[in-house]
C-alpha cells in the first residue's frame, strides 16, 4: 500500500513537471522570437500576457549572461531566490535543467532553459516558476480518499 502511495506520488509530480516543461519550450520560441524581433513593443508585457494565460507559469524571469535578471514577470511565487549554480550551468551548457526548492505553500519547481540569438549563441537564461501546492493539494485529497475507501466502518 505504501509503495503504491509512494509511486502514485512520483507518477502525477512526473505529470506535472512533464507539463511544465511542454509549456516551458513554447514560451521559450515566444521569448526568444520576441527577444530577436525590434518590433517588439515590450517583453515584460508578453511575459506579464503568458502569466496571467498561464495556469501552469507563476513565475517568468529572464536573465543575462551575467547572471542579472533583466525582465521579471508579475510573480505569483515569492521571494525567489536564485538557484546560481543551475543558472551558470544551463548557460554554460545550452542544456534546460529544472529543481524543486522552497517549502509549504511556496513550494515550486523552477525550469531554466537557454535564450538564443538568431545565430545560436546563447544570449541568456529563461526561468519559468510553477508552484506546487496545487498538485500538493491533489496529493493530499487523494491521500484522504484512499484512507477513507481503507478504513473499517464502525456502528
Amino acid at each position: 500500500g505504501v509503495l503504491r502511495v509512494r509511486n502514485e506520488h512520483a507518477d502525477l509530480l512526473l505529470s506535472d513537471r512533464q507539463s511544465v516543461v511542454l509549456i516551458s519550450k513554447a514560451v521559450q520560441i515566444a521569448v526568444e522570437r520576441a527577444l530577436r524581433d525590434p518590433q517588439t513593443p515590450d517583453i515584460e508585457q508578453l511575459l506579464a500576457e503568458i502569466v496571467d494565460d498561464q495556469q501552469m507559469i507563476d513565475g517568468l524571469r529572464i536573465f543575462d549572461l551575467d547572471l542579472r535578471a533583466t525582465v521579471v514577470s508579475k510573480s505569483r511565487v515569492g521571494t525567489d531566490l536564485v538557484a546560481t549554480d543551475l543558472l551558470r550551468h544551463v548557460i554554460a551548457t545550452g542544456h534546460a535543467d529544472g529543481v524543486a526548492r522552497g517549502d509549504g505553500a511556496e513550494r515550486a519547481f523552477y525550469y531554466l532553459m537557454p535564450l538564443r540569438a538568431a545565430n545560436g549563441t546563447i544570449v541568456g537564461a529563461m526561468e519559468i516558476a510553477h508552484l506546487l501546492a496545487a498538485v500538493d493539494g491533489r496529493l493530499g485529497s487523494a491521500d484522504v480518499q484512499r484512507h477513507a475507501r481503507t478504513r473499517p466502518e464502525y456502528g
